[in-house]
């Protein structure tokens, strides 16, 4: 197929796609228009790409970050010239920030148009710095180049995606007419000469290995241990991790030196926690409100994995209670550290280094029992208290409905949790015992755009059932994406909560000034997404009591098609109800100590 191009400007894209399919980099999320013709005809030829085609450019480019979400792998996002290339922009922030692996594939036009004023001509060249690894502004197709230059690049591109923490990277080609596979006559046999080799292998030009340094006993990471041993008062918080793997080792670690355990939502084992099976307390958001966290004890060591968890309320805290040593553990260069309280950072795989840790531990002291129990005993009270108050109030509301999901949901699957109020409910109200499912969450910079299409990705990189969860504005901001979601081949299910305006900025200070609050930051926008439903083929449901709705979504799942389950709810009352239950958690840790 090589051999046979029609054109120059084909020959350079068939390279291209070949070896980034060699380097198993086989899915590409397209969004098509005139400039970037050569590299989705080259795409089209290839029996082994996979392909998603949406019309949306920002839609397209957050489902290529969902896929590299689920998977640990680059997809690649391919489009035109001008602001085409522009709408990447939001999901490339995300990249960057959350550390996924992403090529974007770019077409632009020849230096000859470039800065004339020639349509849908822009400087495309720097558009994503500085949140790209890696970026390439290639030339104009030509046989004055070598084609080992252009597999070079793509190998380059591919390996800088995966490493330094991961993230994506820029490929910004330059083509001109004829863009169509039109023949031109020309022959290419001697111009392949020499990468005849490559052309009749099926492995990569370059062979990228990653020789970073192992951890071991003897790094220095742990040879004085100040912190890592069992003697002391420690908190471990599992942050925002990549893999099931790395949380499961992140339990261990905590039940071997016997801290209690904070697990964010998105660290892939909040859901399914078995106390027993893990022999520590997991504690709850909950524990951490202003109002609560006066009855906590206070650690003299922290441990952190992964990326900032999603409870402020948490970070306030240990700032406020300054231990001696605040340790982060992640696999990116990146300064994590809002409040500039870390002690230690260290760069390292999360997996390998609690592997270390837990040898390190094997012969350890005798655990703190002490310290756990205490921390069991305010967890349990805040647990205990919890379901005392759903017991008593249960109507359709935001906090209930995240219980619901979380019990609900099944095995296996993927829920994908939208910012803002959303991901704050399911954080604080999911329950331990639900099944273990991925979570996705585009928590990098916390946007509200592109949550379907994240959703979009990560249903077509695993082809499992997946739950979307998100507010109306967010939908609102990603309704074309809705569009892609039709064509999906498993149960997609997405949750609307509909509270008729930005429900998060009622628990900002600024909800106290009614004139100014309503219209411009309570955005109430009177839609509803009945007819979104019947415009995007989707089955539609609007429950109305927190029973219709746990029949409602059970139902959905189980038909396996694209569902939409639109629950209005109101932001008043949803401020009141998280005052109340803050309260009574407040209240019933007071009325516990006191009669401790």
């Amino acid at each position: 197929m090589i051999r046979e191009a029609s054109n120059i400007n084909q020959l350079w894209s068939l390279l291209i796609i070949e070896e980034l399919l060699r380097l198993g980099v086989e899915q590409f999320f397209i969004s098509p228009g005139s400039r970037s013709t050569p590299f989705v005809t080259a795409i089209a030829l290839h029996d082994a790409a996979k392909t998603c085609v949406h019309f949306d450019e920002r839609g397209s480019a957050f489902a290529a970050l969902g896929y590299g979400k689920a998977t640990g792998r680059p997809a690649v996002w391919v489009t035109t010239s001008g602001t085409a290339v522009a709408n990447g922009l939001p999901s490339v922030i995300e990249a960057h920030m959350d550390g996924v692996p992403l090529i974007l594939l770019t077409a632009d036009r020849p230096p000859e148009l470039r800065g004339t004023g020639a349509n849908q001509s822009i400087n495309q060249v720097s558009i994503f710095s500085p949140y790209v690894r890696w970026s390439l502004d290639g030339p104009v197709p030509t046989t004055d180049i070598p084609p080992a230059y252009v597999l070079t690049s793509i190998d380059q591109a591919a390996y800088r995606s995966r490493t330094m923490g991961n993230g994506p990277v820029h490929l910004n080609w330059m083509f001109r007419e004829p863009l169509a596979p039109k023949p031109t006559g020309e022959e290419f046999g001697a111009y392949l000469q020499s990468i005849k080799n490559w052309i009749d292998s099926t492995t990569p030009y370059t062979d990228y290995r990653n020789t970073s340094k192992r951890l071991s006993p003897q790094n220095q990471e742990f040879d004085k241990r100040p912190i890592y041993t069992n003697d002391h008062k420690g908190l471990v918080l599992a942050g925002r991790l990549k893999t099931h793997e790395e949380g499961v080792l992140v339990k261990r670690v905590a039940a071997s030196l016997g801290w209690p355990l904070y697990a964010d939502i998105s660290s892939q084992i909040r859901l399914g926690f078995d106390k027993e099976e893990n022999g520590a307390a997991l504690l709850s958001p909950l524990l951490f409100t202003p109002s609560t966290s006066a009855y906590l004890p206070k650690p003299d060591k922290v441990m952190q994995f992964g990326k900032i968890p999603t409870s402020k309320h948490l970070l306030s805290w240990i700032n406020s209670v300054k231990p001696s040593e605040y340790l982060i553990v992640d696999n990116s260069p990146e300064r994590i550290d809002p409040f500039h309280e870390v002690s230690t950072r260290i760069d390292a795989s999360i997996s390998e280094f609690c592997r270390t840790l837990l040898s390190l531990n094997s012969a350890k002291n005798p655990i703190n029992q002490s310290w756990i129990k205490e921390w069991d005993k305010v967890s349990q009270r805040v647990a205990v208290n919890l379901e005392n108050y759903w017991d008593e109030n249960n109507p359709l509301s935001e906090p209930l409905i995240a219980r619901v999901i979380s019990e609900e949901i099944k095995i296996d699957s993927i829920l994908v949790i939208g910012n803002s109020m959303p991901i704050r409910d399911i954080d604080s109200f999911a329950t331990y015992q639900g099944a273990q499912v991925s979570i996705v969450t585009n928590r990098g910079a916390s946007g509200i755009d592109g949550i379907i299409a994240t959703a979009v990705g990560a249903s077509v990189a695993t082809n499992k059932p997946v739950t979307v969860v998100l507010g109306d504005l967010a939908l609102l901001h990603d309704l074309n994406s809705l569009a892609m979601a039709r064509h999906l081949s498993t149960s997609f299910v997405v949750i609307v909560i509909n509270n008729n305006g930005g429900g998060i900025f009622s628990f900002l200070p600024i909800a106290k000034f009614a004139d100014v609050f309503e219209p411009f930051f309570g955005t109430p926008n009177d839609v509803t997404f009945n007819g979104a439903a019947k415009m995007f083929d989707a089955a539609y449901y609007k429950p109305s009591t927190i029973d219709e709705f746990r029949l409602t979504y059970s139902q959905a799942i189980e038909r396996e098609r694209f569902s939409i389950i639109e629950v209005e709810t109101d932001r008043k009352e949803n401020l009141e109800l998280h005052k109340e239950i803050e309260r009574r958690t407040s209240a019933g840790l007071s009325e516990n100590d006191g009669n401790a």
